[in-house]
């Protein structure tokens, strides 16, 4: 992949191939776990939710005024920060119910 034009653009497709690459591992441990289906459909349902945030979110960005535009960066960050939280507490809390 490569960057062409606007670094936020790149950045947001980076991060989804990641999101989708987590996504694929996540699936593929849950099968060699024997994991249930329900698992794997809620991740489905997340990822579905993730991305009709995005397109809304550009949507929301096309119409905004000049301030504006800064306080949504401001909560984006906010939110991706608490992704990453949150994503690390799973991982975690995955890791100490395999060693427990």
């Amino acid at each position: 992949m490569r960057m062409n034009g606007n670094p936020k653009s790149y950045l947001r497709e980076v991060d989804e191939q990641a999101e989708e690459m987590l996504f694929q591992l996540v699936k593929q441990m849950a099968k060699d776990e024997g994991a249930d289906e329900a698992i794997l459909t809620e991740n489905r349902r997340y990822k579905h939710l993730l991305s009709l945030m995005g397109r809304n979110r550009d949507e929301l960005s096309e119409t905004l005024t000049d301030k504006q535009p800064e306080t949504l960066e401001k909560y984006d960050e906010a939110m991706n920060e608490m992704h990453s939280l949150a994503k690390v507490e799973a991982f975690s809390y995955g890791l100490r119910l395999a060693s427990g």
